[in-house]
């Protein structure tokens, strides 16, 4: 029912799963027999009368049915009936009472939580809110407007959230969003049915209703008595950070469901058990908050009944599975349950502490402190004495701001090679030889083009590129599989182009409606996300040889006596040299990229590229089919190599490195520049 959409900025993807477009039906209607391709959201307004295009409930006090909330009433309310008949928290804007100063709201359990809803019974309101968490730690202190969103300063993990108004005021409803249903009629199993009925089938515990509890309304799953190992499964059709799992059990036999599991598939590929049920008693409802919840993101719930007693038999009335947190541009973010500068997955979102890393250039417990930025040159770069100031490399051909690592002038272009803000991005169209003038890397010079293709020197995973022209004019952009990428206007100077998908190309065709002087074409292929981090090695030739010169931004043209090349001393490598980078957090790797050096150039051949994952597990991306007599300046290893892991240490082992001329195995590297995002691409 979803389709993914991927929202480019300076090729940092941040990745949304929304809704495709379609119809609102009630579960009456929902994705039975000629409806299966129609719905594609689950309506939840109270009379039950709504707009089937956009969800809107229709007619006076027609609202989004109590425990429902947010745009198109698609999130779960996290505040409805904690106090029973409290009028604040019933889900009903017919009722108000009035609020003196404070308010304190306990959650059924643990739950992340990024933003609330505040109606007024009038529209005079001026106020402020003072929004805190346990231990006194304030996550929104500010205006309070009618009936608006309030969007907390980070997320947080908590049970309790305490409000504070500077003065009394009346209020029809205070709530809280508890993320979207994203199970909902997507593709399930089970490990049987019950007489084989239809009735009884997977399906039904996705269907958008639970029947009341009530088993005999055909709406719940049942398996047959097994005696062993029953299982009932959905495929969420994407990957998704879970913030919780509803479980709406049946009202008679409930015991039956005492003793399950809940496990979930991650990114990796990986089944973990997220959940072990220890109690005993007879539950209509079973809700798994926050604190049960993995930290990677998941494509697949699994409830299992092993150790189930008595004729284990699984019952289900519907499994919600709560994810995506809503964002100030009108958007769900399905992926991300961290502070916008926090790197992921080492987020620990909680009451004391957010993050455990920042992006770069942010700083503080929630990284919304913005440090000073300094680019510097690889001749500055991070040296001894500069090492605390350097915080980016510059690539302009001139002068350069410090500040933001802006080229000096309009002619002062980015070196050619590099492209974007900061001149921070690897431009996968330049080429150092038998290149065009639109991709030598250099805005003085220029060609005629109205029709043209761009060939990589391998497959990339492109979402972007810039169009330096003279002119306003319209383009088209495909791949060839004849897919279109972009289809638009342009405008004089420069453009940034995105396209409508993430494709792995070895190409683009770019086609303008009239023939158009351009200057420079540019395409985005990542930051290279080594640079000046954390390195090692098996063993150093010497000091002038260590792991870091083969991330200090410079490869010295392969020359290994500028001392700007790595080199193991031989002697010490009986099973094989290796060399590592520590990236300080995961990223989806789009490509890396080695300067080797310009002698003994055979050396490296036969080497491998690893990746460690969120588990730490080894995983082989590449193994060089180098043989004894290649000579290779540079490997570069496209995206066709890479996973849909995140990858926080990259390695380079040459234990079967091919020996050549000599009876030891050495590894030099002259520079690794690893080309990644902060985000997860689905290759």
């Amino acid at each position: 029912m979803t389709a993914l959409l991927t929202t480019f900025i300076y090729f940092a993807a941040i990745l949304q799963i929304p809704f495709i477009n379609g119809k609102f039906c009630t579960y009456k209607l929902g994705r039975k027999y000629k409806h299966t391709e129609d719905c594609t959201k689950l309506e939840h307004c109270k009379n039950k009368t709504f707009d089937a295009t956009s969800g809107a409930c229709r007619g006076p006090g027609n609202q989004c049915e109590p425990g429902w909330m947010g745009p198109e009433c698609q999130y779960v309310n996290l505040a409805f009936e904690t106090s029973k008949g409290d009028f604040a928290f019933d889900g009903l804007m017919s009722t108000s009472r009035l609020i003196r100063s404070r308010e304190e709201l306990t959650f059924p359990g643990v739950f992340v939580v990024s933003a609330v809803n505040i109606f007024f019974d009038s529209n005079d309101y001026q106020t402020t809110v003072r929004i805190s968490v346990s231990k006194g730690i304030t996550v929104y202190d500010g205006p309070l407007r009618t009936d608006s969103t309030v969007y907390l300063k980070h997320p947080v993990k908590t049970k309790r959230l305490l409000f504070s108004f500077d003065l009394k005021l009346t209020v029809k409803e205070i709530e809280v969003f508890g993320g979207k249903n994203v199970a909902l009629w997507k593709e399930t199993s089970q490990s049987s049915t019950y007489e084989n009925s239809s009735h009884y089938a997977s399906d039904k515990a996705v269907d958008g209703w639970d029947g009341n509890h009530n088993f005999y309304r055909n709406t719940c799953i049942h398996t047959q008595p097994e005696r062993e190992k029953p299982f009932w499964g959905v495929m969420l059709g994407g990957l998704y950070r879970i913030l919780s799992v509803y479980i709406s059990n049946r009202g008679d036999r409930s015991e039956r469901i005492n003793g399950f599991t809940v496990h979930v598939k991650t990114v990796s590929g990986e089944e973990r058990l997220i959940y072990s049920d220890k109690q005993q008693s007879n539950r209509n409802d079973i809700w798994i908050d926050s604190s049960y919840m993995p930290n990677e993101l998941v494509n697949e719930v699994i409830i299992r009944g092993d150790y189930i007693d008595h004729e284990k038999i699984i019952n289900l009335c519907e499994v919600y599975v709560l994810a995506c947190i809503p964002s100030k541009n009108g958007t769900a973010d399905c992926h991300h349950l961290f502070p916008e500068n926090c790197h992921p997955p080492f987020d620990r979102i909680g009451d004391n502490r957010a993050c455990t890393a920042c992006l770069p250039g942010w700083t503080g417990d929630y990284c919304d402190i913005k440090k000073e930025q300094r680019y510097c040159n690889y001749h500055e770069g991070r040296t001894i004495d500069n090492k605390g100031n350097c915080t980016r490399q510059e690539h302009c051909l001139g002068e350069f701001r410090n500040s933001d690592g802006q080229c000096s002038s309009p002619k002062n272009h980015c070196e050619p090679g590099w492209m974007g803000r900061g001149c921070q991005y690897v431009n996968l169209a330049y080429r150092s030889s038998n290149s065009t003038a639109s991709l030598d890397g250099s805005l003085s010079t220029s060609e005629q083009i109205l029709k043209t293709e761009i060939e990589f020197i391998g497959s990339f995973i492109i979402s972007a590129l810039i169009i330096h022209g003279t002119q306003s004019n319209n383009v088209t952009i495909k791949t060839p599989n004849n897919e279109t990428c972009y289809t638009g206007n342009i405008k004089e100077g420069s453009s940034i182009v995105f396209c409508n998908f993430i494709v792995r190309t070895k190409s683009l065709i770019i086609s303008f409606l009239e023939k158009q002087t351009v200057l420079e074409k540019e395409v985005f292929g990542g930051r290279n996300v080594a640079l000046w981090k954390r390195t090692s090695q098996s063993s150093n030739y010497n000091s002038d040889y260590t792991s870091d010169k083969a991330v200090d931004g410079w490869d010295s043209g392969g020359d290994l006596f500028n001392n700007s090349c790595t080199h193991t001393y031989e002697k010490h490598e009986y099973y094989g040299p290796s060399w590592k980078v520590d990236l300080g957090s995961p990223y989806s790797i789009l490509s890396v990229r080695i300067a080797n050096r310009n002698t003994f150039e055979q050396r490296i051949n036969g080497f491998r590229l690893f990746g460690l994952n969120f588990t730490n597990t080894r995983q082989l991306i590449y193994s060089d089919q180098g043989n004894a007599t290649s000579r290779r300046s540079i490997v570069w290893i496209d995206s066709s190599f890479m996973t849909s892991s995140l990858y926080h240490t990259i390695i380079i082992d040459g234990e079967y490195l091919v020996i050549y001329n000599s009876t030891y195995k050495i590894l030099a590297l002259c520079e690794v520049e690893v080309f990644g995002i902060y985000r997860f691409i689905p290759f």
